[in-house]
């Protein structure tokens, strides 16, 4: 969350001329609800069924660039399908920008495990979220250290995949 996933992976596409699908967006599109409230109606637990249903239907494409959300992979079976069926890839950014972005109204109230957790302990509860995830994090297949240039970011991310691509 907040590592950059939409904007590197729609640049990432283009360059690619691939297809690009941000998965909350899809999910947005296909239920005709927001995230917000599928998370208020359902909970997190029964939300992460619907990711992982919507997540699969994607299957059916080829070239294409998916930024998942940032507990996508968290769920094993989703982690295990993503490794098996394509390339995953991890931002790996460090907390303290990710916090900057994230500590803010905007980005707070559209993102409903900000919404739980703010409050005074905002940046303890992050830093909990973001430690929790980041083992599920450590079995992508690409792992690039964020750069302030984005070119360069996706320019890695690309080297990467010819280098993968080529064994």
């Amino acid at each position: 969350m907040g590592s950059g996933k939409s904007t590197i992976g729609k640049q990432l596409a283009e360059r690619l001329n691939y297809y690009f699908v941000d998965l909350d967006n899809f999910i947005e599109e296909k239920t005709f609800s927001k995230i917000n409230l599928l998370f208020r109606q359902f909970g997190e637990e029964e939300f992460r069924k619907i990711e992982k249903e919507y997540l699969l239907d994607l299957a059916v494409y080829d070239n294409m660039v998916v930024a998942c959300g940032g507990g996508t992979i968290t769920n094993l079976a989703n982690e295990k399908w993503m490794n098996e069926n394509g390339l995953t890839v991890l931002l790996d950014e460090n907390f303290e920008t990710i916090f900057k972005r994230l500590n803010q109204e905007k980005e707070i109230e559209k993102r409903p495990l900000l919404k739980a957790i703010a409050g005074k302990n905002f940046k303890k509860s992050l830093q909990l979220l973001f430690e929790k995830r980041a083992n599920a994090y450590q079995n992508c297949k690409i792992k690039i250290k964020s750069e302030k240039d984005l070119t360069n970011t996706i320019e890695k991310i690309e080297e990467e995949i010819q280098r993968i691509k080529l064994k």
